[in-house]
């Protein structure tokens, strides 16, 4: 008899283990990791120049695909100006998708006189998230002036786009 108990107790045993191991799994275990988005503010760019903050708050994307013989790559042209003030403007040019402190290769501001960064200036800019049709970054420096006589310098620039 105790060898039919024995039996018994082995035949149950495996049916009640796997219905505990079943209990155990989850759908949840078959999902990728959630990846938590940066909050979505209305666009902005805002800069220090001569002491006055100003904030740029209507922008558009330009696209343009560059192929080289061995690279093919997203140029994009943002330009940033005020609502209801059409005589500041700012465009950069950067890489599509690509972040880091040297992906704008181009800054230009206008304000009745052109400035740029193809002068002596020092001009210092990071952009930390260009991914997503969104991009954030700050910037700081000197821009020149076309004719090679007038710098501006812009302090505490930062800004965050979406498109």
């Amino acid at each position: 008899m105790p060898r039919k108990i024995a039996t018994l107790s082995k035949k149950l045993v495996l049916p009640v283990l796997a219905f505990f191991l079943l209990l155990s799994c989850s759908k949840d275990d078959d999902k990728a990791p959630e990846i938590t988005p940066i909050p979505t503010v209305p666009s902005f760019l805002k800069v220090t120049i001569g002491g006055t903050v100003y904030n740029f708050n209507k922008f558009t994307v330009q696209e343009t695909t560059v192929v080289e013989p061995d690279y093919t790559y997203v140029d994009m042209t943002v330009t940033a100006t005020i609502v209801g003030d059409d005589t500041k403007e700012f465009t950069f040019s950067l890489e599509k998708n690509v972040p880091g402190p040297e992906t704008i290769y181009y800054f230009y501001y206008y304000n009745g006189t052109e400035f740029d960064t193809d002068h002596d200036g020092e001009f210092n800019a990071n952009v930390t998230v260009n991914a997503g049709n969104r991009i954030i970054g700050t910037f700081s420096g000197t821009l020149g002036n076309f004719d090679g006589g007038e710098t501006i310098q812009l302090q505490n620039g930062s800004f965050d786009i979406t498109y």
